[in-house]
């Protein structure tokens, strides 16, 4: 009922509908699901604050379950929209521990990650892509993880950034990112850097 309800965009009558399917569950993982199922429809609904308060419901549940890591994240793009950065590294850091290896802490570091480039804070950035394991990442995770951390080097290190660039151009998986890289490359903010780069690297060849 809720999910055609949730579907049909009646977003107060699917929150009610899950509220209480979490009030009657009496298995844990359904219990988590329903409670993060009701904090979407809530966030749908304009309500911030129940939003969080079910969320945060979801993540106390016992246990460990599909809901959990998705409840975390979704409070950690939450958060992080707030410039609650503080509290966003803490679910940041708490997803981790409980999933190091769930694709959820793919998603989790990545949504920071884009949030600290964005708030100008590349070093933050990094150091949230560099948390998760290379093994974790699936073909498609790849190109977009050396975009985002060849956009946060750009201010730091020019030559990590080409380099970054050039994975994403060199992926064997058609990606969007590729053409996000082009356009990066040839924009004004990264032509002088891009410039030093060409002439670092021809002073390489001539030696």
């Amino acid at each position: 009922i809720g999910r055609s309800q949730f579907g049909e965009e009646k977003y107060e009558d699917a929150l009610q509908t899950y509220r209480r399917g979490a009030a009657e569950a009496t298995d844990a993982k359904w219990r988590a699901t329903f409670l993060f199922h009701a904090s979407r429809a809530a966030q749908l609904a304009g309500n911030d604050a129940l939003t969080e308060q079910l969320m945060t419901a979801a993540i106390a549940v016992p246990g460990h379950w599909p809901a959990t890591t998705a409840a975390l994240t979704q409070r950690i793009r939450t958060r992080v929209r707030q410039r609650r950065i503080a509290d966003a590294a803490t679910d940041l850091a708490l997803l981790r521990k409980i999933a190091p290896n769930d694709h959820a802490a793919v998603e989790g570091a990545l949504t920071y990650a884009l949030a600290m480039i964005a708030y100008g804070n590349p070093r933050a950035a990094i150091s949230a892509l560099n948390t998760v394991p290379p093994a974790l990442l699936t073909k498609m995770d790849q190109p977009e993880f050396a975009y985002w951390r060849a956009r946060a080097l750009e201010t730091i290190d020019a030559h990590a950034a080409f380099a970054s660039y050039l994975a994403v151009l060199r992926s064997p998986v058609p990606t969007h990112f590729a053409y996000f890289a082009r356009d990066r490359l040839d924009s004004a903010a990264m032509a002088p850097r891009l410039a030093a780069e060409i002439t670092q690297r021809d002073a390489e060849v001539k030696k």
